[in-house]
Order: C-alpha cells, then sequence, then structure tokens
C-alpha cells in the first residue's frame, strides 16, 4: 500500500512539472504580434503568412512559424535571433553579404545571432561562424 501511495505522489509531482513546464508558452496571432516582427516578416518573406507564433512567457521571446515552414526566433524586443528554413534556402536582406557571398555554391539552410557574430548552417553539412559584420572566422566540425 506505501508503494502505491509513493508511486501516486511521484506521478502527481511529475503530471504538475510538465503541465507547468509547457504553460510557459502563449499562443499569439499574426495581428497581435509586435510591430516590428510583423514589419520584419512582411519585408523579408513576401506573400508568405504567419501559420503561428508563440510567445515564452518566462523571457519574452517570440517563436513565429511561416505558412512556407520557416521558423523566425525574436526577442522579446523584437530583433530577430533565429531563423531556420526547415527545408528552405535563406537569402533574406537580414543575411548580411558577406555571409551571403562565402559559399555562393552552397544555400545557407539556417542562420543564428549570437553575441559575437553569426553561425550558418549550409546546404552541403558545412557550418561556419561569422563576426557581427558577416567576416568569416572560421568552420565548425
Amino acid at each position: 500500500m506505501k508503494k502505491k501511495i509513493l508511486f501516486l505522489t511521484v506521478c502527481f509531482i511529475l503530471s504538475c512539472f510538465f503541465a507547468v513546464s509547457y504553460a510557459s508558452d502563449r499562443a499569439v496571432s499574426g495581428k497581435d504580434l509586435p510591430g516590428n516582427i510583423k514589419s520584419f516578416i512582411s519585408s523579408n518573406f513576401k506573400n508568405v503568412q504567419v501559420a503561428s507564433a508563440e510567445q515564452d512567457m518566462d523571457d519574452g521571446d517570440y517563436d513565429v512559424y511561416l505558412s512556407n515552414g520557416i521558423k523566425v526566433e525574436f526577442s522579446s524586443e523584437g530583433s530577430w535571433q533565429k531563423i531556420d528554413g526547415n527545408g528552405n534556402f535563406l537569402s533574406g536582406s537580414y543575411i548580411p553579404a558577406g555571409i551571403k557571398n562565402h559559399k555562393p555554391a552552397a544555400s545557407i539552410k539556417e542562420i543564428e545571432k549570437k553575441y559575437s557574430g553569426y553561425e550558418v548552417k549550409y546546404s552541403d553539412g558545412s557550418e561556419a561562424k561569422f563576426d557581427g559584420n558577416g567576416k568569416f572566422l572560421r568552420y565548425d566540425d
């Protein structure tokens, strides 16, 4: 009997933990996104609609899923942090020229802004790091 009570208690605690962790995101409609996010999407992804969006209630960041499968992560202030093409190749004006021109034979699949610069994943499987101005630094293993 004690084992059964202990088992049920553990199950209850785990279910509460998972319920709280999943509740940290809030669905947001495309029309309710901040203006700078809507502007970024409309100017860089023409004729593509917001399929869904979520705001992380812990830090205020946004995850925006576009109708073409692309996922764009924004900070709480509305600046893009990461763009994952999810099978689409990226080429918008948000990518510095030095990064676009670095590997003309390979397309960009994903780009992420970091404090020290950019991390880029290419269609040929390579990954590279660039400084904040788009100057190539090195390839990642």
